[in-house]
């Protein structure tokens, strides 16, 4: 009893952990009704706050959108405690690529599952797209060197911004944090279940790691140098929680 009463105190730490997230950051979908049919829309907020520990910190946010017409972006988002709002720019220099800038603004509700706004002057909701199957489905959390670090695993073909990664990472500590930044990731279907992620900002930043029996943690190794989410000779383990979105 005492065993499970000490696990269920862990679990419960990990879900609040988790929480700690920005609700406003990560990818939202919606739809939109043209005469041609209806088009869907997928935005992926990041953002990254200066100062968490202090009365001055400070916010700035990066968007991109993917919608019927291609993707666009904006490295300047203005963003407010329940309001974003940017002028999204072609991403590519392509002829076609004018087609998929506009202007976005969107509220985020008081239960932050829901942004209402508008895309290119309609009327737009923006929704969680759903998360990925039960292997993978939920927050999972990991510790160390002063950094929590939280994956969200969302379906394959969500949207050409994901690619073949589909996962998004929250990285933050008292001094300052990245919320809602798309990374690649490849889950094996082997026997083995291999997990692995990576991304690349000012340095590469890669996990391996190995799916437990059970599917509540994997443990490996992180080789990345821009922060450490384990241990110092760099293992780390991520355990699944319930999801704060």
């Amino acid at each position: 009893m005492l065993v499970r009463s000490v696990a269920l105190v862990i679990l419960l730490a990990t879900q609040v952990r988790a929480v700690d997230s920005d609700f406003r950051a990560g990818l939202w979908e919606g739809t939109i009704e043209h005469g041609k049919g209806i088009e869907r829309i997928v935005l992926l907020l990041t953002i990254s706050v200066q100062g968490r520990d202090g009365s001055n910190a400070t916010a700035s946010a990066v968007a991109r959108i993917d919608s019927g017409s291609g993707i666009c972006g904006s490295n300047k988002a203005e963003i407010e405690p329940n309001r974003v709002s940017l002028e999204c720019i072609a991403i590519r220099d392509l002829p076609e690529a004018e087609s998929a800038t506009g202007h976005f603004e969107g509220y985020f509700s008081p239960r932050s599952n829901l942004v209402t706004g508008t895309w290119r002057g309609q009327p737009i909701q923006l929704t969680r797209p759903p998360q990925a199957n039960s292997t993978t489905s939920g927050d999972w959390v990991a510790e160390g060197g002063g950094n929590t670090c939280v994956l969200r695993f969302f379906d394959r073909g969500l949207s050409r911004l994901s690619g073949g990664g589909r996962v998004t990472i929250d990285i933050y500590s008292k001094e300052g944090a990245v919320f809602g930044k798309l990374i690649g990731a490849n889950l094996s279907s082997g026997p083995e279940r291999r997990l692995s992620l990576g991304w690349v900002d000012t340095d590469k930043n890669m996990f391996l790691g190995k799916l437990g029996a059970d599917n509540d943690e994997t443990t490996g190794l992180w080789q990345g140098r821009d922060f450490l989410c384990g241990t110092p000779d760099h293992k780390v383990t991520f355990r699944r929680a319930r999801s704060s979105l």
